[in-house]
């Protein structure tokens, strides 16, 4: 089960810049916004069983890396635990 209340409110600041910069991208190059709630959701739930390293995520000019992870851990997270599964590893997991 998820503990949601661990993320902390610095976190949520963190993955809202991220978020919003995936969402810039994905506009950018294909005209189209994402699910921003549930990317945040997603982003939430890995971080808290696999430390991200959101600062970075929300600043890296490597959009190919960044979008990697996002695509990765919408397709491989088990939203009931927070588990990646498949053995996917995030590129800027910590």
């Amino acid at each position: 089960m998820i503990e949601w209340s661990k993320l902390t409110k610095e976190d949520h600041q963190q993955i809202d810049k991220v978020v919003e910069r995936v969402n810039a991208i994905c506009r950018e190059d294909t005209g189209e916004g994402i699910r921003m709630l549930d990317l945040k959701m997603d982003l939430g739930a890995t971080h808290l069983v696999y430390p991200l390293r959101l600062d970075e995520m929300a600043e890296t000019e490597d959009k190919f890396s960044l979008l990697h992870d996002v695509v990765g851990i919408a397709a491989h997270l088990n939203r009931e635990t927070g588990e990646l599964e498949h053995h996917f590893v995030p590129r800027f997991a910590r």
